[in-house]
């Protein structure tokens, strides 16, 4: 069942992800016809014509090359008339950007499984221990929930780089990788804490996941939030 709702969520956002397409050429086909060419970027106050831009790592970079800006130096950047080439160019952008997310959820949703797993599995571990299971079953628990963890922290660390590191070719778009990047450093504190608990049994740090895991969950339904205001 847990799958089934997985992959509906999967198929909802592509569904998404089309929407959001289709709407970005229906508004960049009807750019005003007298305006400028391409976007013309606002910054430390000089203006700068470009046919296409993207974002990474708060950097703004052009299209047509050349040195980076600062995107907090940034002060505005408006679209104008574009070629039918620009179109396409910032078209396929978009694309790629909401492929790429798509992709990043599809590995996001099979790691909460295993996490949701993990969770119930600390919950056991505590139960157990008060019950005074023997000692060296308790071990050999503890150790396949620690494996369990390394797993687990491995794909969140690559999805924490690889929002961190996305191409982003849109500045209304920033929002949705800064949420998934907060998103995914309070998960990886949470397994930091689970990690704790199994070398300590101090049930504080038991405490301390369970409260991260729910601000992990605020953070999802914020960028849900976000999401739907690109549909």
């Amino acid at each position: 069942m847990a799958r089934k709702d997985r992959t509906f969520a999967s198929r909802r956002f592509r569904n998404n992800v089309a929407t959001v397409i289709a709407a970005a050429l229906v508004l960049i086909i009807a750019a005003p016809t007298g305006a400028s060419a391409g976007y013309s970027i606002s910054a430390k106050g000089k203006t700068i014509e470009t046919a296409c831009y993207w974002i990474e790592k708060s950097r703004l970079y052009l299209c047509e090359g050349g040195e980076s800006l600062p995107l907090s130096e940034v002060s505005a950047i408006t679209p104008g008339r574009f070629s039918p080439l620009e179109e396409e160019m910032n078209l396929d952008a978009r694309r790629r950007f909401w492929t790429y997310a798509a992709w990043l959820l599809d590995r996001e949703s099979d790691l909460k499984a295993l996490d949701k797993s993990d969770v119930e599995g600390l919950e056991e571990i505590k139960q157990l221990k008060a019950s005074h299971t023997d000692k060296h079953e308790l071990r050999k628990i503890k150790e396949k929930g620690h494996e369990r963890i390394v797993r687990i922290y491995a794909g969140v660390a690559y999805l924490e780089r690889s929002w961190s590191d996305i191409r982003i070719p849109d500045r209304s778009l920033i929002k949705l990788s800064d949420i998934k990047i907060l998103q995914m450093i309070t998960w990886l504190q949470s397994l930091d804490e689970r990690r704790m608990f199994l070398k300590t049994d101090d049930p504080t740090y038991y405490e301390y996941t369970l409260e991260h895991v729910k601000q992990a969950g605020s953070f999802q339904e914020s960028f849900s939030r976000t999401l739907s205001d690109h549909e």
